[in-house]
């Protein structure tokens, strides 16, 4: 049985930003090759970077739900201060 490739990206402090996740999941999706015809590679460059901006909405929609979604729980529970330590890193 084989793992395959991997890699390991480290962070300090807190999780990885939206960013790194965008950078991350359009890798995977769009591969622009160097030896591919100039248009071509232009062409596959530009829907990769639509791609990513597509992608980077998303998450940060997704992030900012998750976080209401938190405070919603946190203050339904009575943990006001909690909730409030939230509110600080939402963004």
């Amino acid at each position: 049985m084989s793992l395959g490739a991997y890699r390991v990206d480290t962070t300090s402090n807190g999780g990885h930003p939206v960013d790194f996740w965008v950078d991350n999941v359009i890798e995977q999706l769009v591969y622009v090759s160097d030896t591919a015809p100039p248009v071509i590679r232009d062409q596959a460059q530009a829907f990769r970077e639509a791609m990513g901006q597509v992608v980077r909405y998303g998450m940060h929609s997704a992030v900012k739900s998750h976080h209401t979604t938190l405070l919603y729980h946190l203050r339904k529970a009575g943990m006001h201060e909690a909730a409030a330590l939230i509110e600080t890193i939402r963004s």
